[in-house]
């Protein structure tokens, strides 16, 4: 521990020291005594006080908590703190955590939060990205810099702006006390975790890893798969069908205002068509390029303008941003001859209206539903407030939605004046809403990291979570692998040393009864066939997407909507041989054209989709 720090403490608690030992030393247990704190968050500050932490406690057990007394405890060092938090929609929040949990008067101001703002603060809250071009620009000194809070401290790795902003503050001497907190340490894949843990920890300046034991403070949790019609689908010739109206409806509006801004983040983002209608049918669709997407749109102009460096630039983008109304209004009339039914919907969509209607029905708590795509965002809540009869929000992050709007609706949702809310993943960590009892997991997820956060956020104390595409008991085992590492015990320890002997609350994992009488299936699994198929006009390969695991691929399209997948690999001596093995989604004969075989594909094994070469 730095010399300075540690006269600081002593200066702290001087008038409270006692003769004791153990957690009582310095009075640290009367100190926390004051906030109401719970054992575990005593032996925690105790802990932040005497060595760079991270502090891996599971979402709900008061983080926090343990930071605003951190902070508390260094005021009378006369130095600033700094809270660093992941997205600036959690700014507000925080700075508004701590000026109310404070007992020592902190002053906090808070970036980019009017309502927030001190003109001699002792905490500053923002993004890594906002304190670093503080810092940078000597609006804040490093060696004013006394501790230093990372929410979500997972994040400190390779080039993220929280890793940035540590390596500005490692130039001080002596550098400041950090305390990172996080519900998962891992941030990437499930892999090496021994090695993520040490390299997060020399990233935080060496930072012990605690995961104290814990007793009474959680939320008991049941986790559901939710069943689904996997066939219920729109088939690819409807997809095409509905991708060369919203190209030829969109050229149309276009062309009455030819402004490049405007074209050129409309064309980006209408290539999310596809997906739109793959997850939720025509309906999705509807509300995707009528209403919803120029919301995105005029978001990233606006976050394109904060980036523009000369005047030219910035008169280009203003422009289109004053235009964005007359391209709603143009695509509202058009929409106005569209007829869409509420039941074209996909047999996963449909289940998700199933199951929302019997949870609000059985209560009166609140949900949220989790997507993965700003572009499912805003449809997804206007299916469900179509169906459900009742006013329903979404969020997304700041690339996506201004932050009046998101602010807005957060603050519908926390007040309880709205009783679902629609958000993207960039919301699963850090939004706190204690009567959110459900959390609906719609698309799939990679990490085990977004299994902790996402349930994270269902704080009642009989909280239900639902999956559509995950296996809850397989995210289960490997987060009991993350936390044995996280205590020290190994990956192997997680087997004998399930989380509930740290005191964690016990997560029941339950099979849901079916959503609907048709629901027969659980997952997305596309049917393949090997093979290029005959007839089809196949485009030049490319990197496509997959929007239901968000992955992308090598492939083609045809104008049938069918696509070929392509996947590669060398082998042999020299690694001279090549292989590419062709798949089909969508018709084996194209219904639209009769061309012959394409030159690229001859060779093919039409049982296998495998073609081989040698150099």
């Amino acid at each position: 521990a730095c010399s300075s720090t540690r006269l600081a403490l002593d200066n702290v608690f001087a008038t409270m020291a006692v003769a004791c030992s153990g957690a009582e030393v310095f009075g640290v247990q009367e100190f926390a005594a004051r906030y109401g704190a719970w054992p575990h968050q005593v032996e925690a500050l105790e802990a932040a006080l005497n060595h760079n932490l991270i502090l891996n406690m599971p979402t709900g057990t008061g983080k926090t908590l343990v930071a605003c007394m951190l902070l508390d405890a260094l005021k009378q060092d006369h130095r600033l703190g700094l809270f660093v938090v992941n997205s600036r929609a959690l700014v507000s929040q925080q700075a508004s955590y701590i000026s109310t949990h404070s007992l020592e008067g902190l002053a906090v101001h808070a970036l980019g939060c009017d309502s927030i703002v001190s003109p001699n603060p002792d905490v500053i809250v923002g993004t890594a990205e906002s304190l670093r071009v503080f810092l940078e620009r000597g609006q804040v000194l490093p060696e004013q810099v006394s501790v230093v809070v990372l929410d979500e401290a997972h994040y400190a790795v390779g080039k993220h702006p929280y890793t940035e902003l540590m390596h500005q503050l490692a130039a001080n001497d002596p550098p400041p006390r950090v305390l990172g907190l996080t519900a998962s340490f891992l941030h990437g894949a499930l892999t090496n975790l021994e090695g993520q843990k040490e390299q997060l920890q020399q990233n935080l300046f060496g930072a012990t890893l605690m995961a104290p034991d814990m007793q009474g403070t959680q939320t008991n949790r049941q986790f559901f798969s939710v069943p689904w019609q996997v066939n219920d689908v729109m088939n690819p010739t409807d997809i095409a069908i509905c991708l060369e109206e919203t190209e030829s409806i969109l050229k149309l509006v276009c062309s009455q205002f030819r402004l490049w801004d405007l074209q050129f983040t409309i064309d980006a983002e209408k290539s999310r068509t596809r997906g739109v209608l793959e997850s939720l049918g025509r309906l999705g669709w509807y509300f995707f390029l009528y209403e919803g997407l120029m919301e995105v749109v005029r978001a990233k102009l606006v976050n394109k303008l904060s980036y523009a460096d000369n005047l030219g630039a910035q008169d280009s983008v203003r422009t289109a941003i004053e235009h964005v109304p007359l391209v709603q209004g143009e695509l509202a009339r058009v929409a106005s001859g569209c007829q869409v039914s509420g039941s074209e919907v996909t047999g996963k969509c449909r289940a998700l209206v199933e199951l929302m209607l019997r949870l609000l029905q059985q209560s009166d708590d609140q949900s949220i539903v989790f997507v993965e795509r700003v572009s499912v965002a805003y449809p997804v809540a206007r299916i469900l407030a179509s169906h459900l009869g009742c006013w329903v929000v979404h969020v997304c992050g700041v690339q996506a939605m201004d932050d009046a709007s998101r602010k807005q609706a957060l603050e519908l949702f926390r007040k309880g004046e709205v009783r679902v809310l629609v958000a993207t993943n960039s919301l699963e960590e850090g939004l706190d809403v204690p009567a959110c009892r459900y959390v609906i997991r719609y698309d799939w997820f990679a990490s085990t990291k977004s299994h902790v956060q996402g349930a994270g956020r269902a704080r009642h104390p009989n909280a239900e979570i639902y999956y559509f595409e995950n296996d809850p008991l397989a995210e289960h085992a490997r987060c009991e692998i993350v936390d044995a590492v996280a205590r020290g015990q190994g990956m192997a320890a997680h087997a004998a040393t399930p989380s509930a002997a740290a005191g964690a609350a016990p997560v029941v994992l339950a099979a849901m009864s079916e959503a609907s009488p048709t629901a027969q299936a659980m997952g997305t699994s596309m049917a393949y066939t090997p093979g290029v198929g005959s007839g089809h006009a196949w485009g030049e390969e490319s990197t496509m997407w997959d929007f239901s695991c968000n992955a992308s691929f090598r492939g083609m399209d045809c104008k049938c909507g069918a696509r070929v997948r392509i996947a590669s690999r060398s082998f042999g001596r020299g690694r001279k041989k090549k292989e590419r093995t062709f798949c089909l989604e969508g018709p084996v004969q194209c219904p639209r054209f009769s061309e012959p075989l394409d030159a690229r594909f001859v060779g093919v094994d039409p049982n296998t989709g495998m073609l081989q070469s040698s150099e």
